[in-house]
């Protein structure tokens, strides 16, 4: 339950719900809790408690009825989320959340619209393709947040969890590596497909598999229909090979990914100096 987050009051506010839910007095709960001597009458002069005490109160919580357990855990998670320390509170130091993320932005690209494919310039003739969610809950965040897992067969994968947000004509992604201290920083550029889905390409640096050097290369986020089944995306994401010799597994994605000539061009590994992406991306 993690009552050693909480300040003070919090702890307090959790006596008294127990005090609620047995129907007993302050006094008469911490008798029962601890067998320290803490007195009702100096609890709001407090400014903490010893770890013993919260042990002994999680340990009472415990043997409440289900229901007097489910309200109060309820209670510390909130208290505790709010607290918690995030990426959107440190952008709002420097960033005005008026000039990023426009709703429209949000209304294209994320919660309901925000499922996509990341295509990832291929190495070695090997293609990685992502599965990304965007999402913006705008009672929490300040800033949309992504989630990007890469598979690499059976059952190995990363995950990828971070802040994304428009500012002007680029969308601009920053997350981390989780479980790792990778962290990844893409500049792209909305296209909206004839059929009125959002893609977004451009550039992603991060680092490369040999020497763990900074390493830029071209992806592709496709924009996934809602009717699009999971298991449609799983064979997608099952794709690696995408310049064998006969072309079948270009054919294979063609069945799925209309676009996926083009696609392939723009991540090319010499996409960035033919399309001209260097110039525009970098400003060289």
């Amino acid at each position: 339950m993690k009552l050693e987050k909480l300040d003070a009051t919090s702890v307090i506010n959790v006596i008294d719900l127990v005090a609620v839910f047995t129907g007993e007095s302050r006094r008469n709960v911490l008798e029962m809790v601890t067998p320290l001597r803490i007195s009702a009458s100096s609890l709001s002069k407090r400014k903490s408690f010893p770890d013993s005490f919260l042990a002994d109160l999680e340990g009472f919580i415990i043997t409440l009825p289900r229901e007097a357990r489910a309200a109060i855990a309820a209670y510390v998670t909130t208290i505790t989320d709010a607290k918690q320390p995030t990426l959107n509170n440190d952008f709002a130091e420097w960033i005005d959340a008026k000039d990023v993320t426009s709703q429209d932005f949000v209304d294209r690209c994320a919660n309901e619209n925000g499922h996509y494919l990341i295509f990832r310039s291929p190495a070695e003739r090997q293609l990685e393709i992502a599965d990304m969610t965007i999402n913006f809950d705008t009672q929490r965040n300040i800033l949309p947040h992504f989630e990007t897992t890469f598979y690499r067969g059976d059952d190995a994968f990363s995950i990828i969890k971070g802040q994304i947000f428009q500012m002007g004509s680029y969308v601009h992604a920053i997350g981390k590596v989780l479980n790792n201290p990778g962290m990844r920083f893409s500049k792209l550029r909305p296209y909206t497909r004839p059929n009125g889905c959002t893609d977004m390409y451009g550039i992603r640096l991060g680092k490369s598999q040999d020497g763990n050097l900074p390493y830029a290369h071209m992806i592709y986020c496709y924009q996934l229909r809602r009717r699009r089944s999971f298991s449609t995306v799983r064979k997608i994401l099952s794709v690696t090979h995408p310049y064998d010799d006969d072309g079948n597994v270009v054919n294979l994605l063609s069945e799925e990914i209309d676009t996926i000539g083009e696609i392939l061009r723009l991540i090319a590994p010499t996409g960035l100096k033919e399309n001209g992406l260097v110039a525009e991306f970098f400003g060289a």
